[in-house]
């Protein structure tokens, strides 16, 4: 998997992970906090492998369905960027009215 897309994730887990049930949360963190393989989370929990495998499957197709849904990882991620606009018109502003040598009218 591509960092991106997992830097991706982690942010959607961020946001939702008070969404999810106590057994995602665990197989997200191991997998994604801690890098255990698929066999290591098994044995930890107490599951197959496979059952690790299709947890972490399944939560990561929620985080992506739930943002979806309730895009507030978008909606965040434009009003940054709004705010991030907004101070470089108001930096450019300031400017201009404190330009040395000003409009002497």
């Amino acid at each position: 998997m591509k960092i991106d897309k997992i830097v991706h994730l982690n942010v959607l887990y961020d946001v939702y992970e008070n969404l999810l049930t106590e057994r995602k949360k665990e197989v997200y963190k191991y997998y994604y906090h801690e890098d255990l393989s698929y066999q290591e989370i098994a044995e930890i929990l107490d599951i197959s492998r496979a059952g690790a495998y299709d947890t972490l499957k399944r939560t990561r197709d929620l985080l992506q369905e739930m943002e979806s849904k309730l895009q507030f990882v978008i909606k965040y991620e434009r009003l940054i960027e709004d705010l991030r606009a907004l101070k470089l018109d108001a930096i450019d502003e300031i400017l201009e009215k404190n330009k040395i040598g000003g409009n002497y009218e």
